[in-house]
């Protein structure tokens, strides 16, 4: 009996779960997955940066835990790590690592919620590159 994972020149066939192929079939998926949620982010491609309004919008979700009264500091304990993770992902970087946990803090600690830390982060980048130009 031929082996069906071999090939006639005894390597393995591309598509047999021993190869490569799922690894990079699931790295290619993840990649774009990473592209879609930054095209959703209104990142620049070209400046690596997200845009104003999603830094805004950002900030307008952080506060909304506050429009419904019984909710308030408890929808920061649910909102606090996404928002990290969100910050991470949008600013990237070490600086993206650092906001992340800021951003966490601010978020999770009573009467800290009107930081707008996304617009914040978004204009210190924004001033980082005009003065880079």
């Amino acid at each position: 009996m031929v082996d069906k994972a071999k090939t006639s020149v005894g390597r393995k066939d591309a598509n047999s779960p021993a190869s490569g192929h799922a690894i990079l079939t699931f790295r290619s998926r993840q990649m774009q997955l990473q592209a879609r949620f930054l095209n959703l982010c209104g990142m620049n491609n070209k400046l690596n940066s997200p845009s104003l309004v999603f830094c805004l919008l950002m900030d307008a979700a952080g506060y909304l835990t506050y429009a419904i009264p019984v909710l308030g500091e408890f929808g920061d304990l649910f909102w606090a790590p996404i928002s990290a993770v969100i910050f991470m992902i949008s600013f990237g970087g070490w600086k993206g690592v650092l906001g992340g946990a800021f951003n966490f803090m601010e978020e999770i600690l009573p009467g800290t919620d009107f930081i707008p830390s996304f617009t914040i982060a978004w204009l210190l980048k924004r001033r980082h590159m005009v003065a880079a130009n």
